[in-house]
């Protein structure tokens, strides 16, 4: 579970860092379609400087839940909306594999 987290943490810190490629990297193969496949880097740029918080996590099958307080930006303002990141592994390797939020 702490890899998981370690992984979203990467994430976060490549994309606020301005290393969006690095960011796409870390994303599972349908989660970067979804973010723009070849796009993804000049979609992720869009946001950087995103807050987050990895809340918690908890193992399901061989996956990963990990609960994440993410900023969204909002007139001039983050409102902090909770996600779950499902981490898993892709191709030998750990991936962020789906994103849900959390009502």
């Amino acid at each position: 579970m702490a890899s998981a987290c370690r992984l979203i943490e990467s994430f976060f810190d490549a994309l606020n860092r301005g290393n969006e490629v690095r960011a796409c990297s870390l994303l599972g193969a349908r989660l970067r379609f979804e973010t723009g496949g070849a796009s993804c880097p000049r979609v992720l740029g869009l946001s950087q400087g995103t807050p987050f918080e990895v809340i918690r996590a908890r193992a399901a099958a061989a996956m990963v839940l990990v609960r994440v307080r993410v900023g969204q930006h909002e007139l001039g303002h983050w409102r902090m909306l909770d996600w779950i990141v499902v981490v898993g592994p892709e191709r030998g390797s750990l991936k962020l594999l789906d994103t849900k939020g959390v009502a």
